[in-house]
């Protein structure tokens, strides 16, 4: 799955993205952290993130060109990084439904760039 923008982006050389451009995101799921009281003994609960790579393409077109031509550098607009603690109740809800990782990046670019400004889209299948 990937994000599709209805606003330009600039890379960090100054490069603009035109509307349409595509995020797409490599996930990771670091251990979860075991948290302790104040004297260092486990409390029974645990943090869990999910880390996001995000590779920005110029057009949906670029990223079914061999060789992956994403833009270098990132953009301006926002970091090529994204991480996010989930509580128990969203860890749970993405074991359950594994789209819900794209859900939550959508959520984070609108934040910063306008309330729908990204959909969530399939690059590889044909429009």
């Amino acid at each position: 799955m990937a994000l599709k923008l209805n606003k330009t982006l600039t890379t960090q050389s100054g490069l603009l993205l035109p509307v349409n451009n595509v995020i797409i995101s490599a996930l990771h799921f670091p251990y979860a952290v075991v948290n302790t009281d104040v004297g260092g003994q486990p409390n029974g609960t645990y943090t869990r993130k999910i880390t996001y790579d995000l590779r920005n393409y110029i057009s949906s077109a670029e990223v079914l060109l061999a060789g992956g031509n994403f833009v270098k550098g990132g953009v301006t607009q926002f970091p090529s990084g994204y991480e996010k603690i989930m509580t128990e109740k969203e860890y749970a809800e993405l074991l359950a439904d594994g789209s819900l990782a794209e859900v939550w990046l959508k959520e984070f670019v609108d934040s910063i760039m306008g309330a729908n400004t990204a959909s969530i889209f399939d690059p590889y299948v044909k429009q």
